[in-house]
C-alpha cells in the first residue's frame, strides 16, 4: 500500500510540472525547439504543408513551408440550471488573437516561372487564446448579415438555399425553446 502512496504523489509531481512547464511566455524562436508534449494549454504551434502554385502559364512551384497555428486546449465546464436546457456551458475554442501576413519563397520552381508563383503568402497568429463559442457566433452572425446585402446587390440564390443561409443560429436555448413552442401554436 506504501507503493501505491509513493506512485500518486509522483504523478503529481509530474502532472505538475506539465503544468507549470509552458506557463512563461516564450519567443517565436523558441517555439519550434519546445517538445510538442510539453504544454497543452492554448499557444502557437509549428506545422509543415507542402504548397504549390502555379502561374498563369502552368509552370509550377513548390516547397514545404512551416507555419505558426493556435492549436492547444482550452477549460470547459458546464454548470447545472433550472431553466432550459438545463445547463450554463463555458466552452472556449484556441483560435488566433490577431494575424499577420507572412511570405515564403517557394525553392522547387519551374526556371521560367513568374514570381507569383514562386511567392506563397499566408496568415499567421500574432497570439493565441481561448475564445467563448458566443463570440464566434457573434462572428457567425456578422458573416450572415454580410451575405443579407450581397443578396440584396442582386446575387441570385435558389429561395431554399438562401433561406438556410440566412437561418439564424440559436444564440441559447431559451432562444431553442422560444422556437419550438412558436412552431407548436402555428401548427395549432
Amino acid at each position: 500500500m506504501a507503493g501505491g502512496g509513493h506512485g500518486r504523489l509522483l504523478l503529481s509531481a509530474f502532472c505538475m510540472i506539465l503544468t507549470l512547464g509552458g506557463s512563461s511566455s516564450e519567443p517565436d524562436a523558441e517555439l519550434a525547439d519546445r517538445p510538442k508534449t510539453a504544454y497543452l494549454g492554448c499557444h502557437k504551434r509549428l506545422f509543415t504543408y507542402r504548397v504549390s502554385q502555379t502561374d498563369s502559364k502552368g509552370r509550377e512551384c513548390w516547397d514545404h513551408v512551416s507555419v505558426l497555428s493556435c492549436w492547444g486546449r482550452c477549460d470547459s465546464n458546464e454548470i447545472s440550471d433550472w431553466r432550459f436546457p438545463y445547463k450554463r456551458s463555458h466552452h472556449p475554442v484556441c483560435v488566433h488573437a490577431g494575424r499577420t501576413k507572412a511570405v515564403a519563397l517557394l525553392r522547387h520552381c519551374h526556371p521560367d516561372a513568374d514570381l507569383a508563383a514562386r511567392q506563397y503568402e499566408y496568415m499567421e497568429p500574432k497570439s493565441c487564446n481561448c475564445q467563448r463559442e458566443i463570440d464566434r457566433l457573434a462572428e457567425r452572425e456578422r458573416l450572415r448579415d454580410g451575405l443579407r446585402d450581397i443578396l440584396r446587390r442582386g446575387v441570385l440564390l435558389t429561395s431554399r438555399l438562401s433561406d438556410r443561409l440566412l437561418a439564424t443560429p440559436p444564440r441559447f436555448g431559451v432562444a431553442l425553446e422560444r422556437e419550438r413552442r412558436s412552431r407548436e401554436r402555428e401548427r395549432l
